[in-house]
């Protein structure tokens, strides 16, 4: 193409029209150079000459022009510059047609494919949750099937080893049910294997500061106990009947008080509790079910005392209803609106006594109802609950009735590439150190606002994380460091190839104080098998000008087919009396098998 556009350039220069060339097929230019040697008269030998020397070259140009006239004519009709451009632009049109109908096909096709894979991605990932979710060897077989893989590539003893839900030895949680035992720490075993039919037991001492991992006490509490037996038929996810069978011996009254002065010599009440539950979970469906349960338990010891009852034989006394209780929960998921709805209702006699039931000789009735609903497309997640003397502590004073609402209202905004927002206002408990045996509750309302943006920064792994806390405190925790006060905190959060590092600085502002706190932690792989971390903590507080410096070790060893030995030491500091930090020293060791 770039050729035929020359040739037709360069026809327009030589003056290849028809004023260019006259009829004999001299150039102009000649015949003008003979005509000014013509009118200079022919008298001068020289310029005869001249004129001869002309004549001949314009013979010569004339014989040459008209020998290749014919193949001149013939050239330029079979290279016609027009003509070739046409036919190279023609062909050019229409390849490019055929080119952009194929890159149209092969766009098509492209999308079709990243469709197809982003299908595939989907259907594995959610195969392999299936499957990892599988809760008994039928659902496991189903799920197999479905990828048509026989079950015959499972190790041999799956089946016994996917029906064992749970075991726990040494320190582990019991988690059964609403009257029996829900969310207890205990050291010793528990079991739940649940292949077809249930079992489930639990044997241990309690210990229900379970936030020991927090706290320390310098004296022991007094010793507690449980046994608890479940049998029952169905899965645990699914429709089931279980029976509760539950004993053991649990400090309810006077639990705060240390055990020394006078009342060494009083007379120590039976702590001694017996009871059964029985439970029924109807699964309608895969996203609604609804569990029911009943209970009744032994009296306490002072109603027994007045009867002359033996612990077995007030448990089974079925004409006192004051020892009973009841509870319903369910659970709905609406999937044209993405919508979760959980709620509980129980209803406790006087009497009763369980190992997850603190408040005696009062009747009560509980409630909880939460609402989770996302909106724009997931962007936003609002949760939302209101609940009705749902929170029981064995460090909170036992009220004879007790009227508490409980509210509670979160949103997080989740927007790609922009910081992750979240606002919330619910209930907070916090530990309050009186001294070295005793340990407090406080329970407040709370506002919070946090703004988190992970992102790289020259190749590494960023995040930053700002937080507004408001403490919303009554007046009998005026002494309370944190009584109505605002607490800021920035953390800065570093991850590279080897280790971690984190950055805190946060301020506490109340009317007549401020507590400035700033650390730092670090995390170190040293090698595959080795972890070593540590951190230091500054405190420094105006109201008492004081400065306090905190510090924790930790590490973490692997040992090939035995498991991880974890190490955990830490002075920190925990809210006091009089708007004080006071030291807290715990630390911990952890031992994790995986199967």
């Amino acid at each position: 193409m770039i050729e035929a556009r020359e040739r037709v350039y360069v026809q327009k220069l030589n003056g290849l029209k028809d004023s260019a060339i006259k009829a004999t097929g001299i150039p102009s230019d000649d015949i003008a150079a003979l005509s000014d040697l013509s009118k200079a008269g022919y008298k001068s030998y020289l310029n005869k000459s001249k004129i001869k020397e002309t004549s001949f070259r314009l013979l010569d140009k004339f014989r040459d022009s008209v020998m290749t006239d014919s193949l001149r004519r013939d050239s330029l009709v079979k290279h016609n510059p027009d003509s070739v451009l046409h036919k190279l632009q023609s062909k050019f049109a229409a390849n490019k047609t055929k080119y952009d109908s194929l890159k149209a096909e092969v766009d098509t096709l492209q999308q079709r494919y990243e469709k197809a894979v982003a299908l595939y991605q989907t259907l594995r990932e959610k195969t392999l949750s299936n499957i990892a979710k599988a809760k008994n060897p039928e659902e496991l077989k189903k799920e197999l099937q479905s990828l048509d893989i026989p079950d015959t590539v499972l190790p041999k003893g799956y089946e016994k080893l996917l029906a064992l839900r749970s075991v726990g030895i040494g320190r582990s949680i019991v988690d059964y049910s609403e009257l029996s035992a829900k969310n207890i720490t205990i050291n010793g075993l528990q079991i739940e294997y649940n292949p077809s039919f249930y079992v489930a037991v639990a044997t241990g001492a309690i210990d229900y500061q379970f936030r020991d991992r927090i706290v320390n006490t310098a004296v022991s509490q007094p010793k507690q106990y449980l046994n608890i037996l479940r049998v029952g038929r169905g899965m645990k996810d699914g429709n089931n009947t279980i029976l509760t069978l539950f004993q053991g011996k649990k400090r309810v009254y006077n639990y705060t008080s240390s055990g020394s002065g006078s009342a060494v010599n009083s007379p120590q009440p039976n702590y001694h509790i017996l009871g059964f539950t029985l439970e029924k979970r109807y699964q309608f469906d895969q996203h609604n079910y609804v569990v029911v349960e009943a209970g009744k338990s032994s009296l306490p010891y002072f109603r027994r005392a007045v009867d002359k009852q033996g612990l077995v034989q007030s448990a089974f006394r079925f004409s006192d209803r004051n020892n009973e209780a009841y509870a319903v929960k369910f659970a709905s998921f609406i999937p044209a609106t993405a919508t979760k709805i959980n709620g509980m209702y129980k209803h406790t006699g006087a009497d009763y006594q369980s190992f997850s039931y603190y408040t005696t000789s009062s009747t009560q009735n509980a409630w909880t109802i939460k609402v989770e609903q996302p909106f724009f497309q997931r962007k936003l997640n609002v949760i939302a609950s209101l609940r009705k003397n749902d929170f029981s502590s064995p460090y909170l004073s036992n009220n004879y009735q007790s009227n508490t609402f409980f509210k509670s209202i979160q949103a997080t905004l989740r927007i790609k590439k922009w910081p992750v927002l979240s606002v919330g206002y619910f209930p907070t408990s916090q530990l309050l150190k009186i001294n070295d045996d005793l340990y407090m509750e406080n329970q407040y309302y709370t506002f919070t606002g946090t703004a988190s943006h992970s992102y790289r920064y020259k190749g590494h792994q960023m995040n930053t994380l700002l937080s507004y806390v408001q403490f919303y405190n009554k007046q009998p925790d005026s002494g309370f460091v944190y009584f109505n006060t605002k607490n800021i905190m920035l953390s800065q959060y570093m991850y590279f190839n080897r280790f971690t590092l984190q950055l805190n600085a946060s301020e506490a502002i109340s009317t007549d104080y401020k507590l400035y706190t700033t650390g730092t932690n670090i995390q170190f792989k040293v090698k595959e098998w080795l972890q070593l971390g540590g951190g230091l903590k500054y405190n420094n507080q105006t109201i008492i000008n004081e400065e306090q410096v905190g510090y924790s070790v930790n590490t973490s060893v692997k040992v090939p087919k035995v498991g991880t030995f974890q190490l955990f030491a830490e002075k920190g500091f925990i809210p006091g009396i009089n708007r004080q930090l006071v030291e807290n020293k715990v630390g911990r060791f952890t031992f994790i098998k995986n199967f």
